[in-house]
């Protein structure tokens, strides 16, 4: 077999060993060297034709083939030039001869012997003919040459030579001779010099010897440190990896490519512990070899900018991330196959950075070009495009486009299936994204099954310390805390810190957000100094952060809940504009979670009974963020839809409110499963309008659908559910069914009780309902200890300009009235509508009922034009926002036609007549 025949045989299977994308890459770096009509060929056939090129130009042989070694070399293809430098060692020691000295030596004697000749013996000129010369080439000898020429022995044939051949060779004997001579000198020399040259010769072998160890070394430490970081183990990980850089900086250039590599992976687990400073100064270091030691455009360079880039992720400078980003796809476009897997990658980045900052659709277009490229240089189940349709569903998914999500994530599934072992860590990472998806739904229990799979492939796949694991127990974690079975939601989050606590920087971001979590749990729970506790440990974890860091503006909005949830609004609001702050500086002007705050300001301020300030300097901001950036099905614009309406409620404007829970309950009903606890509260809100109006069959209704959804979708002790008992305790009341709304509201109060603390303006609003009730059946002592109780703890929680306070006020106002004491009564009132005056809008409704309570006491007491005075301001406030046929606005009008009919003012008595009859 020749060896032309073994090279081609061996450039045949190298072919097993490159992909497509290898071949592209391949032909992109041969560049002018082959025809454009070659290197569009990706395939195997035209990667024959390329090589017949080659060897046409003799770039390759089968004696060199260096050319083709650098170039698998440069486009990462390690095994083929292994493979290639392998045949060239193999034919190298096949050619080389293996040359003693005594043959050397006898060379140089023969060639001396005939310079001998030359001087010693002189041919007659007549004879040359006679000799017949056969000449036979050798192969020249490496070490002896003549003028730089490779030097060829001519010998005699031996059945050539003739007399005069052999008297010649008699005459040749001084020469000989004298050749001896001079080989022993040869011999003598090269022995001292061998003596000599022998400690430099021990020397230079015992510092290659220590080199390849030190090398080995380092290929051992490298293969100890991958090993530990994919176990998780990335203390071990980084101290392998940093022994690995030590020995190369001591045995390598200091710009060699492989020292960037150590680097890069050294920052590549500083990244995963969540140390994005220190990544980021071993990336740039290997930024700065690579820069000085490859092309400009080399493709590695690019790699180094892409981790560059995910490092200013993690510190949540988007800016500089993106930057990194587009310099390394400029890098790829430059170097690369448009249709390079590597151009994907860069892609998808760019694509995550987008979505941090809450631009969904230039995340999804970034996302798609990866896809698109995937899908023209890879398999169609090659994992990498299930990765893809991963980021794709989690853009859907953050634009609360959860059914385009939930489709994705099953694409994802189906590739991952097909192409991965069925516990593979890839695919529970998109069991545990289809689990979020049915979360939001309000599928919990699908959801639940969804992360128990998850969590089934990672425990048998991978270290039990896993980080991924614990993302896992949050996210079930939860789920579990919104289907209000919170003490598995307790124990699955703390499962997940038990792990990030092992496995994490003390720093790590992760860690942060399982603190807060388990503070949103505690919160649920009503354990809100616990809450308190943790927040603030994730806010000690966070404190290395910059002071704009978006992570430390939702640590703050979880504190500002907390206290929302205790009552105390005002520290609430505090900490809600420490978090807009931040985000207003970090985050662009338009981004969701900027409208999120606005909403918890808002929320604060409505409950402080600032309704107008909740109105238009929150809720309207929050609502034009949101219809700029999300889709019109988001969640998020169901929760400010549902807040609009509950300041409309607030002011009176009962229509305008009508309209925007509806709006609610258009998106919710869209996305959400039909036992959401999000459609209860909507439920319930539209419920109490109808209440409010008179219309009390629509509100049982609503009421009822709400209870309904919350009896299978949270325990029966949830805090919810207490908001319900109480509005359907207050239908009852209305409906004069009062032993049924004592027996609600004492529900309600009984869930209160333990789950929130005893100054909660929500008792109050409890006891306020329960002392109406027993007022309504003529328990005037029992309904004064409510209001007492009420009154109290309004006094504990409340500014005294809140409108909560006038609803006591005039409770007390109603017992007095009907015990007789008028001027206790109007003492009551007044004070009811002094705090509304200061805290609602002149035309409210709430000061129609205050006003409308003054006139009747003021009638009972005998003053009949004062009571004619309080009846027309109640009726004047009614009459703008009620309808003209609500029997309530034609009660006060009869009531004044007889009060004026008392005093005998004639025209007043036709007119309040003539308003009846319009409004039947």
């Amino acid at each position: 077999m020749t060896a032309s025949f073994e090279f081609r045989a061996v450039l045949i299977n190298i072919q097993d060993l490159l992909s497509n994308t290898d071949r592209e890459r391949l032909n992109f770096l041969l560049g002018e060297d082959v025809p454009k009509t070659l290197r569009e060929d990706a395939s195997v056939g035209g990667s024959f034709r390329i090589l017949e090129h080659l060897f046409q130009k003799t770039m390759i042989t089968n004696q060199d083939c260096d050319y083709l070694i650098e170039a698998f070399m440069n486009i990462h293809c390690h095994d083929a030039a292994k493979r290639l430098k392998e045949y060239q060692r193999k034919q190298s020691k096949k050619n080389q001869r293996n040359i003693s000295i005594q043959e050397i030596l006898w060379q140089d004697n023969e060639e001396n012997e005939e310079e001998d000749d030359k001087i010693a013996y002189t041919k007659p000129t007549s004879d040359a003919s006679d000799f017949q010369i056969g000449m036979e080439p050798l192969s020249p000898s490496p070490n002896v040459s003549v003028n730089n020429e490779p030097q060829r022995n001519l010998l005699l044939s031996a059945h050539n030579r003739t007399k005069k051949d052999v008297d010649q060779s008699r005459s040749k004997g001084r020469a000989f001779k004298i050749s001896h001579k001079i080989r022993q000198r040869i011999v003598i020399s090269i022995i001292i010099l061998s003596v000599l040259s022998l400690p430099l010769v021990i020397i230079l072998s015992m510092k290659y010897h220590e080199r390849t160890s030190k090398l080995k070394e380092v290929v051992k430490f490298t293969q100890a440190g991958l090993q530990y970081y994919i176990n998780a183990n990335y203390s071990e990980a980084l101290r392998n990896f940093k022994q690995a850089s030590d020995m190369q900086s001591k045995i390598l250039s200091p710009i060699h490519s492989d020292l960037a590599t150590t680097f890069n992976n050294i920052g590549v687990v500083y990244y995963d512990i969540g140390e994005p400073s220190n990544a980021l100064d071993y990336h740039n270091k290997a930024l700065r070899i690579q820069q000085k030691s490859l092309s400009q455009t080399h493709p590695d360079i690019g790699i180094t900018h892409n981790h560059i880039g995910s490092a200013y992720l993690q510190k949540c400078d988007y800016s500089r991330g993106l930057k990194e980003y587009n310099e390394a796809l400029q890098i790829q476009k430059r170097s690369l196959p448009t249709v390079h897997p590597d151009l994907a990658i860069t892609y998808n980045n760019i694509g995550s950075t987008h979505l941090k900052l809450g631009e969904y659709q230039r995340a999804i277009e970034n996302y798609k070009l990866a896809l698109d490229i995937q899908e023209k240089s890879l398999n169609q189940t090659h994992s990498s495009l299930a990765t893809t349709y991963n980021n794709i569903g989690l853009a859907h998914f953050s634009n609360g486009e959860y059914s385009k999500a939930f489709e994705s994530y099953n694409e994802a599934l189906g590739i991952q299936q097909k192409s991965l072992l069925f516990i593979h860590p890839s695919i529970a990472i998109t069991y545990n994204n289809i689990g979020s998806v049915l979360s939001k739904k309000g599928n919990y229990s699908i959801a639940v099954k969804n992360y128990k799979k998850a969590l089934e492939i990672q425990l048998r796949s991978l270290p039990p310390m896993h980080p991924d694991i614990a993302i896992t127990y949050d996210n079930l974690g939860l789920t579990y805390a919104y289907a209000g079975e919170y003490s598995k939601g307790l124990e699955n989050c703390e499962k997940a810190i038990n792990i990030q606590n092992k496995s994490l920087s003390p720093t790590h971001c992760n860690l942060a957000m399982t603190y807060n979590n388990l503070g949103l749990l505690h919160t649920l729970l009503g354990n809100y100094s616990k809450a308190l506790e943790l927040y603030n440990k994730a806010f000690e974890i966070q404190k290395p952060l910059p002071s704009t860091h978006p992570h430390l503006a939702i640590t703050r909005n979880n504190i500002g809940s907390t206290h929302f949830k205790l009552g105390e609004y005002q520290r609430a609001i505090e900490n809600y504009e420490k978090a807009l702050e931040v985000q207003q500086k970090s985050l662009p002007q338009e981004h969701p979670d900027i409208a999120i705050t606005y909403n918890n300001i808002g929320l604060a301020h409505y409950h402080k009974g600032e309704y107008s300030k909740a109105l238009d300097e929150s809720y309207v901001q929050a609502l034009e963020i949101q219809q700029k950036t999300l889709s019109l099905k988001h969640p998020d614009l169901a929760i400010t839809y549902n807040n609009i309406g509950s300041v409309h409620l607030k002011l009176g404007k009962y229509q305008k409110a009508i309209e925007e829970y509806n709006l609610a309950l258009g998106v919710q009903e869209s996305f959400l499963s039909q036992t959401h606890p999000n459609l209860a509260m909507t439920y319930n809100n539209i419920g109490f309008i109808y209440s409010l109006m008179g219309n009390y069959s629509i509100s049982f209704e609503k009421f009822r659908k709400a209870l309904s959804i919350q009896q299978k979708s949270v325990p029966p002790e949830h805090p919810d559910l207490a908001n319900t008992y109480n509005n359907l305790g207050l239908s009852y009341s209305e409906t004069e069914d009062y032993s049924k709304a004592l027996e609600t509201y004492n529900k309600a109060l009984e869930i209160q009780q333990k789950f929130v603390p005893p100054n909660h303006p929500d008792i109050a609003i409890t006891y306020n309902n329960i002392g109406f009730a027993y007022f309504s059946m003529g328990n005037n002592s029992i309904s004064l200890e409510k209001y007492k109780k009420a009154l109290e703890i309004q006094q504990n929680s409340l500014s005294l300009e809140h409108p909560d306070f006038a609803i006591t006020y005039n409770n007390f106002g109603l017992v007095y009235c009907k015990k007789g004491d008028y001027s206790g009564a109007l003492y009551y009132y007044n004070k009811a509508l002094e705090t509304q005056q200061k805290s609602l809008p002149p035309d409210h409704p709430d000061l129609a009922t205050t006003h409308n309570n003054i006139a009747f006491a003021f009638l009972k007491d005998g003053k009949h034009s004062r009571a004619c005075e309080s009846y027309s301001k109640a009726a004047s406030i009614l009459r703008n926002f009620l309808p003209p046929t609500r029997s309530g606005l034609a009660t006060i009008y009869n009531k004044i036609a007889e009060l004026y009919e008392k005093i005998n003012d004639t025209l007043k008595v036709q007119e309040c007549r003539k308003r009846v009859h319009e409004m039947r």
